[in-house]
């Protein structure tokens, strides 16, 4: 089996335990490839939420989360390819996890605030953090595993 291919069940089913939580939660969402971008489309809002996850699984269930809440996702695996999504794009907002291969979430929330300072960003980790770049006014930190409630409050502390 290749490397990721059974991220899609384990995918799949986290997202049947959100939706047993929120049965709001849609299974509709339609994932359309674009390079080395997924984006998520939802029609209720026209923000725009970059998600930087080297894991399958986290970048599809936040992407979930987000359109359920109206947002528009578009996720990647690297730092490297979040930089050029945000050379290429708009980006309302960043959820951004710290622990990556080759350039980690500091070097990327480094590198992106140095292109736009005021960006948005929620960074995201298994581990719990505290640093006074979770002082500024649009940055905060939510610990994974997190509820979709978590991440819409996340979201509006620094929209």
């Amino acid at each position: 089996m290749p490397p990721g291919a059974g991220g899609a069940q384990h995918a799949d089913r986290l997202v049947r335990a959100i939706q047993e939580l929120d049965p709001r939660v849609s299974s509709a969402n339609a994932y359309v490839p674009l390079g080395l971008c997924v984006t998520v489309v939802s029609p209720l809002r026209h923000l725009k939420i970059l998600v930087v996850d080297d894991a399958e699984l986290s970048r599809r269930v936040v992407a979930r989360m987000l359109t359920h809440a109206g947002y528009e996702a578009v996720c990647v695996h690297s730092g490297q390819a979040a930089l050029a999504c945000l050379e290429r794009t708009h980006f309302d907002g960043m959820i951004l996890d710290l622990k990556m291969p080759g350039m980690d979430g500091w070097q990327v929330m480094s590198a992106a605030r140095s292109r736009t300072p005021n960006l948005p960003i929620v960074v995201h980790s298994a581990h719990a953090m505290s640093d006074p770049i979770f002082a500024h006014h649009r940055t905060c930190f939510l610990r994974k595993p997190y509820r979709p409630l978590d991440l819409q409050a996340a979201l509006g502390e620094v929209l």
